[in-house]
């Protein structure tokens, strides 16, 4: 898995249930990378795969701009199930 890393403001949850829960229902390392997105600066994006595979991606010029960028890395790497679960600014 690859950890997509750059630049944390405020969160926006875009998700049914809270993004600490999802994080923790993921592998220790997707805990891991979670951490690491919630310190980053925005906009940002934490995407998960449906085999417990994640991504993120942080610095970009837009909220939407982050979002596209972690779910394309999801979904480049041919994971399955690959959706947003939290974004902030």
């Amino acid at each position: 898995m690859k950890k997509i890393a750059l630049a944390a403001l405020a969160a926006v949850v875009l998700t049914w249930l809270p993004a600490e829960a999802e994080a923790q229902s993921a592998s220790n390392f997707c805990i891991g990378v979670y951490n690491k997105y919630k310190a980053s600066r925005g906009p940002k994006a934490f995407v998960t795969g449906s085999d417990g595979s994640c991504w993120w991606g942080a610095g970009q010029r837009n909220i939407a701009a982050a979002q596209q960028f972690a779910l394309n890395a999801c979904r480049k790497n041919r994971r399955p199930g690959c959706r947003l679960v939290e974004s902030a600014f």
